[in-house]
């Protein structure tokens, strides 16, 4: 017993501080998650010895805390829908095959697939997946968006008192009823609120990209994204693709990546279309390489990939790779790339993806800026005809998602101006009016 620590030796203080340090950053992955999946997470109860790994065999389903606000849980009815009304529930349920024409204007309704051949599934339940769609007054135009939240490839970032986006298609029902960003047909402001609009459920942890199931600890995972990303493709392709000649695509976050990602694929449903943009928010192309998340989640290219078919490991390995080769195969397509200089939920889940590849060496902020000003760079510089990127400073995750987005504004140019240009594919510059892409360390600003 040394006294100059107070009674505890050299060696008990620092495997007490170690366990302190754990723990806060524990925690504050948790917060992180939580705010990314918005749900809420019982520390409380955690901490007093409350079960936090689900069972193997299933996953419970937590009770709700409010009046449910999504649709009925009986069998959707083949019946098709009719014009909404004040007895309407505010999402509709309707089956895949249930005609788009039948759809009711300016109202959700939520697509379950009912066919057993297209292998849907969420992460911890194969019958859950469906898609929603919002049948817009305005012909010829669809906004096509890939729900994000979080990314699942170890037990910790896969246990599903974390990430509540794995389980079922629950946090998608509650997006969509948020009326929040994008996602709010009420405002003037959105450029795309009289598009249809269809709201891509993210429930298999793998940027919307895997097709294997994968055994993490105490839990088994459903990385099915691919076959779910097909079959709304297969939806897509049947109900709207003859018919759209503008298409934008959109996603924040997992969603982001998903939307690069998939975008050949979504973009393959829509043969008459003239126009084609992606957004992309607060998903930066700085992510493990693909030949380490490859063993987790399989990520086999659907014959409709025809970008990089066949998915060559040792040439295209990242995301931002990937990105650059979009950008390539589609030069008429404006894409944008929007994010927060000090993005806290970008920072947390890339020093974690560090561990599982250590390649990405990200640390802190200060790396992660580093690795992202290298990578977006690289892109404006390789593609200056139609990639161009939107930056704010600040902390701030998904802004797409929040209604902040309408009063966003940068060096004079509001965030709604540049995005409408992206997607109407006028000629638009880029936005960096903080210098975050030659700057050599924001941390201290």
């Amino acid at each position: 017993i040394n006294a100059e620590y107070g009674g505890f030796s050299k060696t008990g203080l620092r495997k007490m501080r170690i366990c302190g340090v754990f723990s806060l950053c524990f925690l504050l992955f948790l917060s992180l998650c939580a705010s990314e999946t918005k749900i809420n997470i019982n520390f409380a109860g955690m901490l007093a010895g409350l079960p936090t790994a689900a069972p193997t065999t299933s996953v419970p389903t937590p009770a709700p805390t409010s009046a449910p606000t999504s649709a009925p849980t009986s069998a959707p009815s083949t019946a098709s829908p009719t014009t909404a009304s004040p007895t309407t529930p505010r999402i509709i349920p309707v089956t895949f095959t249930t005609p788009f024409e039948s759809f009711p204007e300016n109202q959700w309704v939520e697509v379950e697939n009912t066919s057993a051949s297209h292998g849907t599934s969420c992460a911890y339940n194969s019958q859950s997946f469906a898609f929603f769609v919002r049948k817009g007054t305005q012909k010829g135009v669809a906004h096509v968006e890939l729900q994000g939240g979080g990314a699942c490839f170890s037990p910790l970032t896969c246990n599903p008192l974390v990430n509540g986006n794995l389980v079922d298609v629950s946090p998608a029902r509650r997006d969509v009823l948020s009326s929040a960003g994008t996602l709010n047909h009420t405002s003037p402001l959105n450029p795309y609120r009289d598009w249809t609009h269809v709201f891509v459920s993210y429930c298999t942890g793998d940027f919307h990209f895997g097709d294997k199931e994968t055994r993490y600890g105490n839990f088994s995972v459903n990385h099915r994204g691919t076959k779910n990303i097909n079959a709304v493709r297969e939806w897509l392709s049947t109900n709207l693709g003859a018919s759209t000649k503008t298409l934008v695509v959109t996603g924040c976050s997992a969603g982001g990546f998903g939307a690069i990602l998939n975008y050949p694929t979504i973009r393959s449903a829509f043969p008459n279309a003239t126009r084609s943009s992606l957004l992309i928010d607060s998903a930066s192309s700085v992510a493990p390489s693909f030949s380490v998340v490859h063993p987790l989640w399989n990520l086999i290219p659907l014959p409709t990939r025809d970008l990089l078919l066949p998915l060559n490991l040792s040439e295209v390995d990242s995301v931002w790779q990937y990105h650059d080769a979009l950008l390539t195969k589609f030069p008429n397509d404006f894409v944008g790339s929007y994010f927060h200089s000090q993005d806290a939920v970008q920072v947390s889940y890339s020093t974690l993806g560090s561990i599982l590849d250590p390649s990405l060496k990200i640390a802190d902020e200060a790396t992660w800026q580093l690795a992202v000003r290298t990578v977006m760079n690289s892109l404006l510089s390789r593609h200056p005809g139609n990639f161009r990127v939107y930056i704010n400073s600040g902390k701030q995750h998904c802004l797409t998602y929040d209604n902040s987005m309408y009063s966003e504004i940068v060096s004079g140019v509001t965030f709604i101006e540049w995005m409408s240009s992206i997607g109407t594919g006028n000629v638009v510059s880029s936005v960096d009016g903080h210098g975050f892409l030659v700057q050599r360390n924001l941390t201290t600003r």
